[in-house]
């Protein structure tokens, strides 16, 4: 087992993973992963099980992991100590869970490139929430979002596709693009903004398409001056963005994922 690389333990009925085998009575009745001993794993899928809970140390002992799948769990909440020993992670899926906030990520995570927390009930994203990361793709559709701190994006200069679509979003506030330095391609669709004005995207961004399936009730061609020069702006398209395993099977997913370098 020690030279396990890839485990896939999808459409099982887990409830917690730990780091151990747990030896007290309160778990008897429970069924739990542990993965110690899977020190050269690099991808781990537990998509649609029953996880509620991810113990602080659970993946002590897996510091090559590269892809952790854990979407479509009941996941409530992430330990803050929960991805400190993740330092090869690459692609972390988390939607369709029933998280409130966005996961703490230390120092450690300067490999994570792709971050799915969509479908999920976060209301708010605070201040330099994903700081410690190099995402190039962050998905956030499908929450309660409503309001996003200004430096919630903070040093994601590398960050390329943002989807905040599917959310309760009016307004942005201004200059949350700033750190935004290589953003290609942003969906804002399906918020509840009426103007472009409470968008507030500047004429200096790289974007290259942006998607506003939105209620507009307002629109004047002048604001289109200070958007994003040299990009498409869909207002009835909707959005094409897609996660890049999804469609495929998980053979192929597998071997795609070892074959990728992120």
């Amino acid at each position: 087992m020690d030279n396990l690389i890839v485990l896939n333990l999808d459409y099982n009925k887990l409830q917690l993973i730990k780091e151990s085998k747990p030896y007290y009575s309160d778990y008897s009745s429970c069924s739990y992963l542990t993965l110690s001993g899977l020190k050269n794993l690099r991808y781990l899928s537990v998509f649609e099980n029953q996880i509620q809970s991810i113990d602080s140390i659970a993946f002590k002992n897996n510091i090559a992991l590269n892809y952790l799948n854990l979407s479509t769990n009941d996941i409530t909440d992430m330990h803050s100590d929960s991805c400190v020993h993740l330092e090869s992670l690459k692609v972390l899926d988390l939607s369709f869970n029933k998280l409130e906030n966005v996961p703490f990520f230390s120092n450690n995570s300067k490999n994570l490139t792709f971050l799915s927390v969509s479908y999920n009930n976060i209301k708010q994203i605070m201040s330099h929430a994903f700081a410690n990361t190099r995402l190039r793709q962050l998905l956030l559709r499908g929450n309660q979002i409503d309001e996003i701190d200004v430096e919630a994006f903070a040093h994601l200069s590398v960050l390329e596709e943002l989807d905040l679509s599917y959310n309760k979003l009016n307004i942005l506030p201004e200059g949350w693009t700033m750190p935004l330095t290589s953003l290609k391609y942003l969906d804002l669709s399906n918020n509840k903004f009426i103007s472009l004005t409470s968008l507030f995207l500047t004429n200096t961004m790289p974007l290259v398409e942006v998607y506003l399936v939105n209620s507009l009730e307002y629109l004047n061609a002048i604001h289109f001056k200070t958007m994003p020069q040299n990009e498409t702006i869909n207002l009835i398209q909707l959005s094409k963005f897609r996660y890049k395993f999804e469609t495929d099977s998980e053979i192929d997913n597998i071997n795609k994922f070892l074959d990728t370098d992120y």
